[in-house]
């Protein structure tokens, strides 16, 4: 136990750098600060990070502590701050999601009492679950900012989910007992049969299971409109809006049952897929890339002048063995076996206010991420790319981003246009991220 007169010292320090106590104090946070600088025998903890846009609650920060902490910008947090949530209920989140103002958090399930999922932001489809507005008990909360329970329709109450994903009024769970959904289905993106003379249609605050898919489903992905599954054979399965093609199935349809998608990646095993809108990036367990989708912003350029592409198609991208891939709002991104990260696409790229387009992969200098720091190796490892905004992660689980700030998304303590990537002061190493359209969230691992 560290002594009382440190422990006090390190409390005076973050009101200091935090401003005053909130008005409406909650001595809770006595026991949260207590509970920070314990030291114990176990691994380091997992910790969240969650920072950009609070209007809607996606941050699941209450209004009161935002103001309180941040009184010159009471909507929105510009650097990363923990999420009080946590610390106060000793729950260890492993995943997140972030949606268009909404966030999904899936937590270890140590004890059977214990909830795993939970959901914070906007409702207004019902996407994460149906929650009851606390002065209109008859009325349905359309925005939560603090993180709730989102219960599952399981026959064994000892199921666990094993994944979420978020698109832009959907959500999609992967669990034991198969995959389910919520929200919006206008397209059928929830995998449940469209019916416009429904309201439900725009608003399902019921759960859904997705029916027509294989068991051997292993992970899930939402794009703005869509979704997709993958098995563990390496097959995907897709659904949703078709318009731009993003669904794979060769027609720009609307589908609302999980069809098989072929193309170039029938006979290929699939091991990870990104869509973050309606451009679509596949990487094979070969370290090959293949896309379909909207290629309005030269995302798919290297083989087709089209606007569109209905079905995969292999990406000739002679970089090396591909380790990870991103498609954005109008920027992809990739990441190959030595590290280094090429962008392409339209807007902020991370090359400067000059390059704002490019349609082949353009590389950004690996000095830009201290690959090499102290003699130290420490390559990227993960790119991610959001509707206006990017980020890359390494090895040691340093954080990257560059792009639109206009809500602190970038997490650098302000709201300029960020035109490269600079680090994102973290005092953790961050395992899992997850861009929303203007906020994000990242699971993290205590340095000490």
């Amino acid at each position: 136990m560290i002594p009382q007169r440190v422990v006090s010292s390190c409390r005076r320090c973050i009101h200091t750098k935090i401003g005053n106590r909130p008005r409406t104090y909650d001595p809770r946070f006595e026991e949260m600060e207590e509970r920070v600088f314990r030291t114990t025998k176990t691994e380091p903890k997992l910790r969240t990070y969650v920072w950009g846009n609070a209007r809607t609650g996606a941050l699941a920060i209450p209004e009161d502590n935002i103001r309180s902490r941040n009184k010159d910008s009471p909507y929105m947090k510009r650097s990363p701050v923990r999420l009080p949530f946590c610390e106060l209920t000793d729950t260890r989140f492993k995943q997140t999601s972030c949606g268009y103002g909404f966030t999904l958090f899936l937590a270890d399930k140590p004890d059977e009492q214990l909830n795993q999922l939970f959901g914070a932001g906007a409702n207004t489809d019902g996407q994460i679950g149906h929650h009851k507005h606390p002065d209109k008990p008859k009325v349905a909360a359309e925005y939560i900012n603090r993180p709730l329970p989102i219960s599952l329709p399981f026959r064994n109450r000892h199921s666990r989910v094993l994944e979420v994903a978020a698109g832009r009024a959907h959500s999609i769970f992967l669990t034991e007992e198969g995959c389910f959904s919520m929200g919006n289905n206008a397209y059928g993106q929830c995998g449940r049969e469209i019916n416009r003379d429904e309201e439900s249609s725009h608003r399902v605050s019921a759960v859904t299971k997705v029916s027509g898919l294989p068991k051997d489903v292993k992970s899930v992905r939402c794009g703005q409109d869509n979704s997709f599954f993958l098995t563990t054979e390496g097959k995907v399965y897709s659904l949703g809006w078709g318009a731009d093609g993003q669904t794979g199935l060769g027609h720009h349809d609307m589908v609302f049952t999980p069809q098989l998608v072929g193309g170039d990646i029938a006979s290929e095993k699939i091991v990870d897929l990104s869509c973050a809108a309606d451009c679509v990036l596949a990487l094979s367990d070969k370290g090959e890339v293949f896309g379909w989708g909207n290629s309005e912003y030269r995302q798919l350029a290297i083989i087709t002048d089209h606007p569109q592409i209905s079905v995969p198609v292999h990406l000739p991208f002679k970089l090396g063995t591909i380790r990870s891939v991103s498609s954005g709002g109008t920027v992809c991104g990739l990441v190959n076996e030595s590290g280094e990260v090429y962008v392409w696409g339209f807007g902020l790229l991370g090359k400067g206010p000059e390059l704002t387009d490019a349609d082949r992969p353009s590389l950004l200098p690996n000095s830009l991420f201290a690959a090499k720091e102290f003699g130290e190796q420490n390559p990227v490892k993960t790119i991610h790319c959001s509707l206006v905004h990017s980020a890359v992660v390494t090895e040691r689980g340093d954080l990257f981003m560059w792009g639109s700030n206009d809500s602190g998304q970038i997490g650098l303590g302000h709201q300029k246009t960020q035109y490269f990537p600079l680090r994102v002061p973290i005092p953790s190493s961050v395992r899992q991220l997850s861009l929303g359209v203007d906020h994000n969230a990242a699971i993290c691992k205590a340095l000490i």
